[in-house]
């Protein structure tokens, strides 16, 4: 009975982890790829195989490397019980992927590191609108702080919003003085 019941828990998380919307994979102390889900292979573009023959390290982004890093010390040392981080993959492609990595540690019955458990989702769409919404913020501001004219902005309640850099020098003000406060 308990052979039986261990059987239909191991297939219950076969199926969980194999047909899981997000990424996943559960990842050596080393690094190393264990086991990964199709949908982590659809993320970096690489085939199981592909993945299984190399570490999460070989397609980490340098600049996201060593945060990595420091984060699965902790774990290992026991300071932390988990992590999570955005950082970027190397596609298989060339191209840089941006994910959100949430990461768990399973450890033994003496409490030795076995393995980590990884759950990778794919947030490139929503970097590039932020990327792309940063970048119209900054045109809009420098647009505001160069126009020869005041501009401001109020909001239903009458209070500032938003000013320029001429309406602060005209009234010899610091917007941070302004927003938020009415004409009175």
């Amino acid at each position: 009975d308990t052979q039986m019941a261990l059987r239909e828990s191991q297939a219950r998380f076969t199926c969980a982890f194999h047909d899981a919307a997000i990424g996943m994979a559960l990842v050596g102390v080393n690094g190393q790829w264990l086991q990964v889900n199709s949908a982590l292979c659809g993320i970096v573009g690489y085939t199981e195989t592909e993945l299984l023959a190399t570490t999460f390290q070989a397609i980490t982004h340098p600049e996201d490397l060593e945060a990595d890093l420091a984060f699965t010390r902790q774990i290992l040392n026991g300071e932390i019980p988990t992590f999570q981080m955005e950082k970027r993959y190397f596609h298989k492609r060339g191209h840089i992927v941006w994910i959100l990595l949430s990461v768990s540690l399973v450890r033994d019955s003496s409490g030795e590191p076995l393995y980590f458990i990884a759950q990778i989702q794919d947030i490139t769409e929503r970097k590039n609108v932020q990327d792309h919404l940063s970048a119209s913020q900054e045109l809009f501001r420098a647009f505001l702080n160069n126009s020869p004219n005041m501009i401001f902005l109020k909001n239903a309640e009458g209070r500032y919003v938003l000013v320029n850099r001429q309406f602060e020098t005209h009234f010899h003000l610091n917007g941070t003085a302004i927003v938020g406060r009415t004409d009175d």
